[in-house]
């Protein structure tokens, strides 16, 4: 007895089917791959900004401090500060170089 109505049953035409359906020929993004694409870019950015905050208040829970505490808060922002100033001063040094 055969069962062919399962999922590993794809015929000729469900796979036309799907071609003809399917995505640009010319080489565009679909809809699913663009928001996928601009989640993970978005998801870098927020990395590449967060990660003196999430560096800190890793490192305050390692050497002690609880989860909810005003000791990992106020090192995660020391972290953060520091990155901010530090950009900063590049930025300064940067456009004062080009003068």
């Amino acid at each position: 007895m055969n069962n062919d109505s399962g999922p590993s049953n794809i015929s000729i035409t469900n796979i036309n089917v799907v071609e003809q359906r399917g995505g640009c020929s010319d080489g565009c993004f679909s809809g699913c791959a663009m928001i996928i694409a601009v989640t993970l870019v978005f998801g870098a950015i927020l990395l590449l900004i967060e990660w003196p905050w999430l560096l800190g208040s890793w490192l305050a829970v390692q050497l002690g401090a609880d989860e909810e505490s005003m000791v990992r808060l106020v090192v995660a922002w020391t972290f953060e500060a520091i990155y901010i100033v530090l950009i900063i001063a590049v930025i300064v040094n940067v456009i004062s170089r080009r003068r």
